[in-house]
């Protein structure tokens, strides 16, 4: 009885071995050489070898897998890229050589990489639709985070994400307290320190190898509390309930934001990416407002596409969410280049012509402050008539003594200068080593001008620094290129307001031709229509007051005669420099002081816009103070941001 073979015999075996087919030659090994894989892609992308072969994928992916090419094809199912892709950009040489191509390499931004297997990214476990959406959302945003390379802190991408996170509710805000149940005196104190902060301590007793540098210990990064918190009184607690207490009421309020957005993500979204940006000083970088929005459009896109919210009305809230989202990643970026652009070359050029109309509108501001000083009076009348002590700050009792000093008056010195050197000097002092004193004389002699002839500086030149205008004019500032067009012009009415961007037209083609009144100047700048926003009135969320309401200065000397403007009714017509519109869209707002331009020369009337049938009238920006989204928004209830300076007023 034989066994059964435990091993299959192979279907081959060689020699001998098969035919070699017609029309085909084997390369020896010896005559191989290699080519390798081609930097630059072929003409539709693909990775190709030497002999402009495509390359074949792995089929089982790894780790360390990353592509070492240009090529813009790649497989979806590579994950975790460790090592920073390249991007093959040619370089324009002076000589080229026609045999070669030179390739420069370009670092692509995060959001690039993170697009290209970005639909492969998912969960590893399907979000169980009967868990709370609380406890859904929370597992979300740890897959998000996990399922995608970081970029590195330097960034700020990490650190922008915890300000999402922070202002939706996935993230708290550790409170402060302070112990008061606990001994205050220094050897209560070292009784009470722990073990553990032996690690964080400056005296570190381990041995310590002269090549091996002291090690310090990793501290975990905290995240940046709202400035609302900052500076906030800790709170005072006496036991350990109250703590606890303490900790429950801020997850509380953790809670309720995250509430807050899952009940309206639409407006949460706005609020974020408009006024609480500007309240937390955000806009001011231009990485914020580059990376926030996109940070939004990926996490949205990752809830939706993974369903972990699949009920019809979240997907619905999420969708327009999601689109405020993609607005903002085109609009922020140009709220922050066009503050850089405006006021252009035909703004500061009025400027300098026409003076700045803004400071008629500060003065109209100081006078409605003194006639408001009569209503604090009349209120103060009435505090006295209650029998209310008013205590002024002139009035309240310092709590401790004031030290006023009184210096001792010096003898005068007297000095002749004719000392040829310093080791002449030296020889002429008795005692080298002891300080002078001011009732000591002494005498010196020096040809040379000495630093104590300087002149006492001028106090007004320290008061006021731009009363030295010697030193002023050293300084090298560029000239205004003033328009020479500009005088043909005058200054008309000047508003100050927040407008929307209703219309951009590019500069009109010279066969059109200048009109009799408007000369050259509209032919060589483009259009800005403006339309107003809300009726005039802008809620600036506490940020802006000056901008609340529409307000027109006093009319000058030179616009007395001009008709009333109403900054609540019409458009009006900015003139700005060609390359301003790249920086505007169509719907954002901004903020600003307009001034209208009226032709000297009284040419043929004709109907048009602004103009009340004496044709239109083109204005020009003086001032430029923000950029505003068009999805404006600002949280109108007390409380509804979550993260207001009070959140610790009941303790």
């Amino acid at each position: 009885m034989s066994l059964p073979e435990l091993t299959p015999k192979p279907l081959l075996k060689f020699p001998p071995f098969p035919q070699v087919p017609e029309g085909t030659t084997i390369l020896p090994f010896a005559s191989f050489k290699e080519k390798g894989i081609q930097i630059a892609p072929s003409h539709s992308g693909e990775e190709v070898d030497g002999l402009g072969i495509p390359t074949v994928e792995l089929r089982v992916p790894h780790d360390t897998d990353e592509c070492k090419t240009g090529a813009t094809k790649r497989s979806s199912s590579i994950k975790n890229v460790k090592k920073v892709k390249e991007e093959v950009v040619p370089v324009q040489v002076a000589d080229p050589n026609p045999q070669r191509t030179y390739y420069g390499y370009g670092r692509r931004d995060w959001w690039e990489e993170w697009a290209e297997a970005e639909e492969s990214r998912g969960s590893s476990n399907a979000y169980n639709p009967n868990v709370s959406r609380m406890d859904r959302i929370h597992q979300a945003a740890t897959d998000f985070r996990m399922s995608r390379p970081w970029p590195h802190v330097r960034s700020q991408v990490p650190y922008l994400w915890d300000q999402i996170r922070l202002y939706v509710g996935l993230l708290g805000v550790t409170p402060i307290w302070n112990r008061t149940d606990l001994a205050s005196s220094p050897a209560a104190a070292q009784e009470n320190t722990s073990d553990s902060d032996d690690d964080y301590s400056d005296s570190d007793t381990r041995n310590v190898y002269q090549d091996e540098p002291p090690r310090r210990p990793f501290k975990r990064f905290h995240v940046r509390p709202p400035y609302a918190l900052y500076g906030a009184t800790p709170v005072q607690v006496d036991s350990d309930a109250a703590v606890q207490r303490l900790l429950e009421d801020e997850k509380g309020r953790k809670e309720e934001r995250l509430l807050s957005f899952l009940n309206d993500p639409e407006k949460s979204v706005k609020v974020f990416l408009s006024s609480y940006m500007r309240s937390q000083g955000l806009i001011w970088s231009a990485s914020a407002l580059n990376t926030l929005p996109r940070l939004f459009v990926f996490f949205l896109t990752f809830l939706l596409r993974n369903r972990v919210l699949p009920e019809a009305t979240h997907e619905r809230a999420l969708n327009k969410a999601l689109e405020v989202a993609k607005l903002a990643v085109k609009e922020l970026p140009m709220t922050g280049r066009v503050c850089k652009v405006l006021p252009d070359k035909l703004g500061l050029s009025g400027v300098e012509i026409f003076g700045a109309r803004r400071l008629a509108l500060d003065e109209k501001n100081e006078r409605d402050d003194l006639e408001n000083t009569d209503l604090v009076e009349q209120f103060e009348a009435e505090l006295k008539a209650a029998n209310v002590e008013l205590l002024k700050v002139d009035d309240i009792v310092p709590l401790a003594p004031s030290l006023t000093v009184r210096p001792t008056p010096a003898k005068p010195t007297t000095s002749s200068y004719e000392t040829p050197n310093w080791a002449a000097l030296a020889a002429a002092d008795p005692n080298p080593n002891s300080n002078p004193t001011p009732s000591s004389t002494t005498t010196h002699s020096a040809s040379t001008p000495n630093w104590a002839d300087a002149p006492d500086p001028t106090p007004d030149a320290h008061d006021n620094p731009f009363k030295a205008t010697a030193k002023l004019e050293q300084w090298a500032i560029p000239a205004v290129q003033i328009d020479p067009e500009l005088s043909r012009y005058r200054c008309g009415v000047a508003e100050r307001s927040v407008r929307r961007v209703k219309e951009l037209k590019p500069k009109p083609n010279s066969s059109e031709g200048p009109s009799a009144n408007d000369g050259e100047l509209t032919t060589r700048y483009a259009r800005v229509v403006l339309a107003l926003w809300n009726k005039g009135e802008w809620d600036d969320g506490g940020g802006a007051p000056a901008f609340r309401k529409a307000s027109i200065p006093p009319p000058s000397s030179s616009n007395i005669n001009d008709e009333e403007h109403n900054a609540g009714q019409g458009d009006i017509t900015l003139l700005v420099e060609a390359h301003v519109l790249g920086s505007l869209s169509v719907g954002m707002g901004l903020a600003g002081t307009w001034v209208q331009l009226v032709p000297l020369s009284k040419g043929k009337s004709r109907k048009g816009k602004g103009g009340g049938g004496k044709g239109e009238r083109f204005w020009y920006v003086e001032e430029l103070a923000m950029g505003v989204p068009s999805f404006w928004t600002v949280a109108q209830e007390e409380g509804e941001e979550g993260l207001c300076e009070d959140a610790y007023a009941d303790f």
